[in-house]
């Protein structure tokens, strides 16, 4: 399982968890787009931050005007 946590002021806060990798970082970088939040994924099997995403790559998914 993967499990997906959002950074706050008071540190890292648990968002849920996914059975696979993909759908872990698709979901969160969702979130971040949505609330501008840094999320990272860790592998519960073995405590492993495996991904760190911000709003950064929300820009290339937005309209240019």
């Amino acid at each position: 399982m993967f499990l997906i946590q959002a950074l706050h002021s008071d540190g890292w806060r648990s968002q849920g968890t996914f059975r696979l990798e993909y759908w872990a970082c698709l979901e969160a970088q969702t979130r971040s787009c949505s609330d501008g939040r840094t999320y990272r994924i860790v592998n519960q099997e073995n405590q492993a931050v495996v991904c760190m995403l911000d709003n950064s790559s929300c820009k290339a998914l937005s309209p240019l005007h």
